[in-house]
């Protein structure tokens, strides 16, 4: 997958992933500088079968320019059942609540500030950053800030610990073959298609 958290623009939770939830305020550090970060394209999906993020088979970033399925049926609407695909960034953090190394999910606004950090500073390895969640409506905030004092490098245990979890076995488990795919399709249209025969029904009372 593509590496460089500049090149940005344009499931289901386990313990390994950092999680944070509405109105909290957590401590984390990255392990992972800029340029070395993941970056890919994800629809969303959820269906009576399946529920997560799944990546996107035509992702040119990442010279991956196959026949997405999930492309040609997905919408712009969230709370439809496939969205369209988009990018996300993807790394280890250090989560200062437990001290434990976590998988990191984060989006475009964070990764500007990264971005901007990165350019400003030369790191953003070497400090620990506050992020803080907040729903407002329909959409979910992030902030991220700095936290002055915090300067430093990793120690050698948290060194050993980042290195043991493996980052591409985790996102191994959002990949969908064409055929998986087209089978989450198919049960979207077999359960519209029973919806339809029920309506049908429901008039023929009436």
């Amino acid at each position: 997958m593509k590496k460089g958290l500049d090149k940005f623009f344009d499931n289901d939770f386990d313990n390994d992933w950092f999680v944070i939830k509405d109105g909290e305020k957590k401590s984390i550090r990255f392990t992972e500088e800029v340029p070395n970060i993941t970056v890919a394209r994800q629809h969303f999906v959820k269906t009576d079968g399946f529920k997560g993020f799944v990546f996107c088979l035509n992702d040119p970033d990442n010279d991956i320019t196959d026949e997405c399925p999930l492309c040609e049926v997905a919408s712009t609407e969230w709370n439809d059942p496939i969205t369209v695909a988009k990018k996300y960034f993807f790394t280890k953090i250090i989560d200062r609540e437990d001290g434990k190394v976590k998988l990191f999910k984060g989006t475009s606004g964070i990764s500007q500030y990264l971005i901007k950090h990165y350019q400003d500073n030369d790191s953003i390895v070497n400090i620990d950053f506050n992020i803080s969640r907040k729903k407002k409506g329909n959409l979910t905030q992030y902030n991220l800030s700095g936290l002055v004092g915090s300067i430093g490098d990793l120690k050698e245990d948290e060194k050993k610990k980042v290195a043991e979890l493996d980052l591409d076995k985790n996102l191994s488990f959002n990949k969908k073959t064409k055929k998986e795919m087209q089978n989450i399709i198919n049960s979207l249209e077999d359960k519209n298609n029973n919806s339809d025969e029920e309506d049908e029904d429901e008039d023929s009372i009436l």
